[in-house]
């Protein structure tokens, strides 16, 4: 997760990409925290690369932003 600082991903596919590659690295590693981490951030940085959607209102961002953490 430590690259993602150095490389940042530029758009949607390449932050999904990424995210499987985390996902499955933990998986194999059997790294239950990981595992967990990869899961919440394959939710997560796809709508911060991409931005707030357009309606966003407050519950939009609840929804879209803190959802996935809760």
């Amino acid at each position: 997760c430590m690259d993602l600082e150095v490389s940042p991903p530029a758009n949607y596919i390449t932050s999904i990409t990424l995210c499987a590659d985390l996902l499955k690295e933990a998986c194999d590693n059997k790294n239950f925290l990981d595992i967990h981490t990869a899961q919440i951030l394959t939710q997560i940085l796809p709508v911060l690369v991409n931005g707030p959607p357009e309606d966003s209102t407050e519950d939009s961002y609840v929804h879209y932003y803190l959802s996935p953490i809760l």
